[in-house]
């Protein structure tokens, strides 16, 4: 059977605060739309984009589809945003859900020691027009503060996997992409690669060994909190942003590409 691989990527934008001065994302969002098309991607997940920076980006990347809600009550606020090709994928499924014991609840949270913000998961199911196989893409943003929070939401997510890919079916292409919020060596990141949960979907960390991607516009020591995870064979990743000939940062975060082979 021929091999199809595709690029797919992780994106934090950093969302739009005015005290980011000189790196509010309207100032550095000709910088991130040119590092985009740079990359070109088949297919983004981003994480922290308000409305008007998602409007931006569908206006400068006008070849691709963008998919998903917000995670507030009105299904406002953050999305975390699916962009995929229109010329390589066609959509055949769609859903968010909340990570929180009523992923269907708009808004909903976890507690406990969870921050504010309430977090949610972008699901597309694509078939790859030029292969005919289909792909599974979850896109996240886990919280920043609670380390059960995130656990949980890890857990949640690989359940939802466990449901939508069994291992009982003909194999399919998974891939996970996200801010995490953990480093590598968390417990976070063991349940996403070891199987802790489920005996059916083996994942690996796409991203393994790859250099610090959140340096908070160069104020800290880079450390890896953003991932790409996958059930297949994969190679050539690496991490991408940096700064404009300007000066501007791309975003707080770096981004993070791998190439993946479909099943």
């Amino acid at each position: 059977m021929e091999k199809h691989s595709i690029t797919a990527a992780s994106v934090n934008l950093r969302v739009d605060n005015e005290w980011d001065g000189e790196n509010a994302f309207a100032n550095r969002r000709g910088w991130v739309a040119q590092q985009l098309r740079a990359l070109g991607a088949d297919i983004y997940g981003f994480q922290e984009a308000k409305l008007h920076m998602r409007a931006f980006l569908e206006d400068a990347l006008p070849e691709y589809a963008f998919l998903g809600c917000g995670r507030d009550v009105d299904c406002g606020g953050e999305h975390t945003p699916v962009a995929y090709k229109k010329d390589a994928f066609s959509l055949l499924e769609l859903r968010n859900f909340w990570l929180s014991l009523t992923p269907d609840v708009p808004g909903s949270r976890y507690g406990a020691d969870q921050s504010s913000c309430p977090r949610i998961c972008t699901v597309a199911r694509l078939l790859h027009k030029a292969s005919g196989r289909s792909l599974l893409f979850y896109n996240t943003h886990l919280d920043h503060v609670g380390a059960v929070a995130q656990l949980l939401g890890a857990a949640q997510i690989r359940q939802a996997l466990s449901r939508d890919l069994p291992a009982a079916h003909a194999p399919m292409t998974a891939i996970i992409t996200g801010d995490f919020n953990v480093t590598p060596e968390s417990d976070c990141i063991r349940l996403m690669t070891q199987d802790l949960l489920t005996g059916d979907v083996v994942l690996q960390d796409a991203t393994a060994g790859l250099s610090g991607t959140y340096h908070g516009f160069g104020s800290v020591e880079p450390s890896k909190i953003d991932y790409i995870f996958t059930n297949a064979p994969f190679a050539g990743s690496r991490v991408l942003g940096g700064k404009s000939p300007e000066g501007l940062w791309f975003s707080d975060h770096e981004m993070v590409a791998s190439e993946i082979e479909l099943l």
